[in-house]
């Protein structure tokens, strides 16, 4: 099935960024491995931008004919605030929920854990995870030390 996709200007020039920002975090640390066909669609999708008063965002190989978003468009400003903004909170997000899942296995078990209920789990991470992140809401890294709990 084919359906038509009516977009102005302004609808268009955030598809193209949306597009940008979902291959970027798919794509961007894939070098060996990339999914190939989000880098197709999001070829495919800025060979249009011309039609939109968009050229300044593509650039073409000359070789290959491959459309890929210009220099201009990828260092836009707003792009990097956006993808800044999600790695920054995909970090803390991350920390705190790694350590929290640490010491749940740690006190308990990885046998134990995995016989609990999602919501004994979740009872039992709630306290940590809260302990964590106001750490880090207040001391951000100062406070986290590598430990050598084991012998080299």
């Amino acid at each position: 099935m084919t359906e038509t996709i009516r977009l102005n200007a302004r609808q268009y020039e955030d598809l193209l960024k949306l597009v940008y920002l979902g291959n970027f975090v798919v794509n961007n640390f894939r070098s060996n491995r990339p999914v190939s066909r989000f880098d197709d669609l999001e070829s495919y999708l800025f060979a249009l931008a011309k039609d939109y008063g968009l050229a300044q965002a593509l650039d073409m190989d000359a070789e290959t004919g491959v459309v890929y978003p210009s220099q201009e468009f990828s260092q836009a400003e707003e792009l990097n605030e956006y993808l800044d903004d999600f790695l920054d909170n995909s970090f803390w997000d991350e920390i705190v929920q790694r350590l929290t899942s640490r010491d749940l296995y740690r006190k308990h078990g990885q046998e134990s854990v995995e016989a609990m209920s999602w919501e004994e789990i979740r009872d039992i991470e709630e306290p940590i995870r809260r302990k964590y992140a106001s750490e880090i809401e207040k001391h951000g890294l100062e406070n986290l030390e590598i430990v050598n709990r084991k012998a080299s």
